[in-house]
């Protein structure tokens, strides 16, 4: 995700949990940007659906960690321990595991 991104989940986020919303716009760039880095290899649909996720079962404010832990439960259900490879690619440990 990037920055705008993380705008734009902020502003979904705040119309359940009101304490997520920034009133300052300087704070909530440099917030936009702080949670872009850690949430740069998470796509905004799966962010979205980590947040609604976690707001089904907890009243805690949503945190990036737990975006990053709800996507990656969400792919290791999905495909394993790891994503299927690259089209004509192999994950080195397919490699050492073999077929």
């Amino acid at each position: 995700m990037n920055a705008l991104e993380v705008n734009a989940l902020f502003t979904r986020v705040a119309l359940v949990d009101p304490r997520v919303k920034r009133n300052n716009p300087d704070e909530q760039a440099l917030v936009a940007q702080a949670w872009a880095a850690v949430l740069k290899d998470i796509s905004m649909q799966d962010a979205l659906e980590a947040a609604e996720a976690h707001y089904r079962r907890s009243t805690d404010v949503l945190m990036p960690a737990h975006v990053v832990m709800a996507v990656r439960a969400e792919r290791r259900a999905r495909y394993g321990m790891h994503p299927p490879a690259p089209e004509g690619k192999q994950w080195a440990v397919d490699i050492l595991e073999g077929p």
